[in-house]
């Protein structure tokens, strides 16, 4: 049934009808902002989804090496221009010759003179058991490879930003390890490692080799306790901290806090479902 345009009845039903409109309208939002409200909490990780800012130019930064305990051949560090090397650690470092040093010592302590043969019995007994046991124990340590060695290598980053080189040789023919130092933001960064604990803990460059002697380089930039700490969670959203409580709400809880009564009290001035 149409009712004429003109009729008062008309423009009655309709004054009374128009507030439904505008009330479908609000309600059809309510779910949609119950589904689409927590996902804005994805915002949350943004920073560990993206990736790491790359170390300003001028930095300092320490390159530590791990090198194969039996290393005998020095290691040569070389860099672009502009890279500038720390005097306190020389181009060229050699590991001490450890294995040389203790084959030597053996050999002494298998020549050296038995217990002269006035001496008690018990004495001689003493020193000669406790010699078989050095040796023994020199002998096992020998047999096995020795643990990676480290080697340190500080230098000052250029003041340009921009992918510079650094470069770690070995042996004949020489094995070169090339560890690029990217600086601000006129290229990408490297890839990042976590490191979990210890000083060094935080996102850090970490170079892995499969060549001997060289198995592993780390590049620290900066102050190493500065940066780890840096690396840990800071607290966001503490609301009983003044109870002596230290709970962390972050990001989500202070966002929930906000949109839930947000979304409720809208829903009744709205007057919808």
């Amino acid at each position: 049934l149409k009712l004429p345009a003109g009729q008062p009845r008309r423009a009655m039903l309709l004054a009374a009808a128009a507030p439904v409109q505008w009330r479908l309208l609000g309600a059809s939002f309510v779910p949609l902002a119950v589904l689409l409200g927590p996902m804005i909490m994805s915002v949350c990780w943004l920073m560990d989804r993206c990736d790491h800012p790359n170390e300003r130019p001028g930095v300092e930064v320490t390159l530590r090496v791990q090198v194969d305990g039996d290393a005998t051949a020095p290691l040569t560090m070389s860099a672009d221009d502009g890279i500038l090397l720390d005097e306190q650690t020389p181009a060229t470092q050699s590991l001490p010759p450890i294995r040389a040093t203790l084959d030597g010592l053996r050999q002494r302590w298998a020549r050296a003179e038995p217990p002269a043969a006035d001496t008690p019995w018990e004495v001689r007994a003493a020193a000669l058991g406790a010699r078989a046991a050095t040796l023994a124990d020199l002998d096992a340590y020998l047999a096995a490879p020795l643990e990676q060695r480290l080697l340190v290598w500080k230098v000052t980053t250029p003041p340009t930003a921009g992918r510079h080189l650094v470069r770690i040789a070995t042996g004949n023919p020489p094995q070169v390890v090339e560890v690029p130092l990217v600086l601000g933001d006129a290229s990408p960064g490297e890839p990042l490692t976590f490191v979990p604990s210890g000083k060094f803990q935080g996102w850090r460059q970490i170079i892995s080799w499969n060549h001997q002697p060289i198995h592993q380089v780390m590049v620290v930039a900066g102050d190493p306790g500065k940066s780890a700490a840096s690396a840990g969670s800071t607290a966001f959203f503490q609301p009983f901290r003044a109870l002596g409580w230290q709970w962390d709400g972050g990001w989500i809880g202070l966002y929930l806090l906000a949109y839930l009564p947000a979304m409720f009290a809208a829903r009744r001035l709205l007057r919808v479902a």
